[in-house]
């Protein structure tokens, strides 16, 4: 299957045959599971970019164009590739591996009286949360919690949201968030 030109300049960015191999199955993936949905060849599907910080294209969380009501969030660590698709509202999906940087940058994870033991799985429920959101990285870690979650930029937030562990390999760590424009009755994880 091809790629787009934006995923052929962006996948040629990684320098290690692995990571491009798993960016290459994710969007593969993406535009299967996504063409299904919406009853159109993989490759007719279009892809954007938008910074909700910014508003400009070509970086930020990607969305489909025409593709309502579906939202999609990729991500991949080490063998694993994750997606996660959603029709009531917006999702974010993240996968790591362990490591001891976790422990390394506690301060920036850990939000206001946040005393979390399991730094690998606080990261993956944050940085779900925050693809979500579509404010990825340009939202401190440490500027909400997730036990209880709270959300200072829009405290109603963190009544909507949905977030769930992952089962995943020993050694990784996953969760799942989203946030539902509607009440959705059920989710499925």
């Amino acid at each position: 299957m091809e790629l787009s030109t934006d995923e052929r300049e962006r996948l040629a960015r990684f320098r290690q045959a692995a990571d491009q191999d798993r960016f290459r199955t994710a969007w593969v993936l993406a535009r299967q599971i996504l063409s299904a949905h919406l009853g159109v060849a993989p490759e007719s599907l279009e892809f954007v970019r938008r910074c909700r910080t910014c508003g400009e294209t070509g970086h930020g969380k990607p969305a489909l164009v025409d593709g309502a009501p579906w939202e999609f969030s990729l991500s991949h660590a080490g063998g694993w590739v994750l997606l996660a698709v959603s029709n009531v509202g917006p999702v974010g999906v993240d996968i790591e591996a362990a490591s001891a940087t976790f422990a390394e940058i506690a301060a920036m994870v850990r939000g206001p009286g946040e005393a979390a033991d399991d730094l690998h799985r606080l990261w993956v429920r944050k940085e779900a949360v925050l693809k979500a959101t579509g404010d990825g990285l340009a939202v401190p870690m440490s500027s909400f919690t997730i036990s209880p979650l709270t959300w200072p930029a829009d405290p109603p937030l963190a009544d909507r949201l949905a977030l769930a562990d992952l089962v995943v390999p020993a050694g990784y760590a996953a969760a799942v968030a989203v946030i539902p424009d509607h009440p959705a009755g059920r989710l499925i994880f």
